[in-house]
């Protein structure tokens, strides 16, 4: 229990030894402190990062201390890939804020390595050893969306006869930077590649021609 209390940055004066002799009156208030404390651990906002399968996004929060003291931040990213592999990434782990300063930009940057929706929790816990007062906590929820795949490379274009099977070789990279194993899945597309179809939606926007000599008003 005391690890939780402190992996989660929460700063109380009750310890161990304390929880196995409790005492009324500290136990009334350590109960207070977490009654007003826990609920600022929920999440403030949902940041959604939108962007396609692939490509990199880097979002902004921003931070402001409206009193008259300096306020310094621990910040701690949770559920965000395993090992080497990270979906979201922060440059750093301190934050210091200045008073009545401009706000503070703190980059979040997300990589979109993988289709499926996936989460993390961005936590600014108050940081008292480098001076400054005591803030409250703050955490936000991470969230992917991914919009599009791009292809590795152009497509290509296999001609056969019909009903006749051919084989083709394709090459598949690795953008990672670890070994992986893929899924290999065809997908069918019904309709004319996307070329085609602004060749006819511009056949489509010209105007018919009329013959010269010929009337096109009726009386």
């Amino acid at each position: 229990f005391m690890t939780a209390l402190v992996e989660i940055g929460l700063q109380t004066h009750i310890s161990a030894n304390d929880l196995l002799k409790p005492s009324q009156r500290e136990m009334v208030l350590f109960i207070l402190q977490l009654y007003l404390t826990l609920p600022h651990y929920l999440p403030k906002t949902l940041i959604e990062f939108e962007c396609e399968l692939g490509d990199t996004i880097v979002k902004y929060i921003e931070l402001t201390n409206p009193t008259s003291r300096v306020i310094n931040y621990w910040v701690r990213l949770e559920g965000s890939g395993t090992g080497e592999v990270k979906d979201f990434t922060i440059e750093n782990d301190t934050v210091r804020i200045e008073p009545k300063a401009p706000p503070f930009k703190f980059p979040v940057r997300y990589y979109g390595r993988l289709f499926k929706p996936v989460s993390a929790r961005l936590i600014f816990t108050s940081n008292t050893n480098e001076g400054g007062i005591r803030a409250a906590p703050m955490v936000f929820e991470l969230r992917s969306k991914i919009t599009a795949r791009k292809n590795e490379e152009p497509p290509k274009q296999v001609e056969a006869p019909l009903y006749e099977p051919v084989t083709f070789d394709m090459q598949i990279r690795n953008p990672f930077k670890q070994d992986a194993d893929f899924i290999i899945k065809i997908e069918y597309e019904r309709g004319l590649p996307e070329e085609e179809k602004k060749k006819a939606a511009a056949t489509k926007k010209k105007p018919a021609a009329v013959p010269a000599g010929s009337n096109s008003n009726r009386g």
